[in-house]
């Protein structure tokens, strides 16, 4: 008996399993030669599909381009550079923007739907919420306090878009409440903060649900959600507080604008590049982590990073990725669902892009998993409209 089976469906799944495995890591307490295997087997595979990509019949899309053109020109720099051994950061590059060429075909053809997204995320969601606890019993027995920063809690904004493509309240509300309970713990303002947006989001969904006469009813139930969400925060600052340290950061970024030295650290990397009196830095920048000459650590906001590391070109192929990917919000989505997570995904960015880090992000998933799910399917329904077909057909896709 011949057993037959779809090459690229086989890719697919192994590839979400990859993921979920390389970030399994923290939670089973390991790494090492394992890991590096790993990420030598989803390199491999995305590799693949990018050469795929580039000479397919498929439809060129202008966020591919520039996401192509960006990986590319930062891929140079980094082989350039005298610091090829120093890896890190190239290979969170790598994990963000290499696999989105695979996943975009894969949704392409029908192969990744919604239900494996979803399953994904579970899976995500589990080894999240055990690595975070792992992390602060270590955090805990290191400094001899209960109340310790988190880092652990950055990949709740990768998380957080993919909650919005359930249905059902509930479940969406427990989601939420789980989520922004971690933040807190994790006395990250950045990760309360995209929370709270995320919370507003949802909030507004029931809004855009009714249309015509039945508006009102959305405006009811999202008062009374919010409503519940308000008493739900009141108690448990009463019962449990936020920490001392905790509040005391918040009131300082709200009466002070503090900023945990970030701006000295932008300001470090871009008086360096403006200071170099070099027309080569000027454009190119000075080189793949450059950051750490000019100050010492990595500048917690790509913009400044991509201009500072990348000069001039490479900050005019970050804008022009951030714009190709807000300007896809205006186009039509096929569920409602699919525009909610998009428009956390594109607050998560731009987050991320302010406070942290988005294309070498720990939370990877959420640009090469959910992303080209979201554009893939969005333009297969968009041409679909129009009585042109992209691929397979679009009721295929979710």
């Amino acid at each position: 008996m011949i057993i037959k089976y779809n090459k690229d469906n086989v890719l697919c799944n192994s590839l979400l399993i990859l993921f979920a495995l390389y970030l399994a890591q923290p939670a089973v307490g390991g790494a090492g030669f394992f890991g590096v295997i790993i990420l030598f087997l989803i390199c491999a595979i995305s590799l693949v599909y990018l050469v795929k990509c580039a000479f397919s019949k498929f439809e060129k899309d202008v966020v591919l381009i520039l996401w192509i053109l960006f990986f590319f020109y930062n891929t140079l720099t980094y082989l350039f550079s005298e610091r090829i051994l120093e890896y890190t950061e190239f290979r969170q590059l790598v994990l963000n923007m290499l696999p989105m060429f695979a996943f975009y075909q894969f949704t392409q053809k029908g192969i990744l739907n919604e239900k494996k997204i979803k399953v994904f995320f579970v899976a995500m969601f589990l080894l999240f919420f055990i690595s975070f606890f792992n992390q602060s019993s270590l955090l805990s027995e290191a400094s001899g306090r209960e109340e310790n920063i988190n880092n652990m809690s950055y990949f709740i904004m990768g998380l957080l878009p993919f909650v919005f493509l359930f249905r059902r309240a509930l479940i969406i509300s427990c989601l939420l409440v789980v989520l922004s309970w971690l933040a807190v713990i994790s006395s990250k303002r950045a990760v309360l903060i995209l929370c709270m947006i995320a919370i507003l989001l949802f909030l507004y969904s029931f809004i855009v649900r009714y249309k015509g006469q039945k508006k009102f009813v959305g405006v009811i139930f999202a008062s009374l959600i919010g409503y519940v969400f308000f008493l739900t925060s009141v108690y448990f600052y009463n019962k449990f507080g936020i920490g001392e340290r905790f509040e005391e950061r918040l009131l300082l970024m709200i009466y002070e604008g503090h900023t945990s030295g970030r701006d000295t650290l932008f300001l470090g990397l871009y008086n360096a590049w403006l200071n170099s009196n070099e027309i080569l830095v000027y454009l190119f920048g000075l080189g793949y982590r450059g950051a750490l000459d000019a100050t010492g650590v990595p500048t917690h906001n790509d913009l400044i990073k991509s201009l500072g590391e990348g000069g001039i070109l490479g900050l005019i192929l970050f804008l022009g990725l951030m714009a190709a990917l807000g300007s896809r919000w205006f186009r039509s989505f096929r569920k409602t669902e699919h525009r909610l997570a998009y428009t956390m995904y594109l607050c998560s960015m731009l987050v991320a892009v302010a406070a942290s880090r988005w294309y070498g992000s720990a939370f990877f998933y959420m640009n090469c998993v959910l992303l080209p799910y979201l554009l893939a399917s969005q333009k297969a329904y968009y041409d679909f409209k129009k009585g042109v077909v992209v691929g397979s057909r679009s009721d295929n896709l979710v």
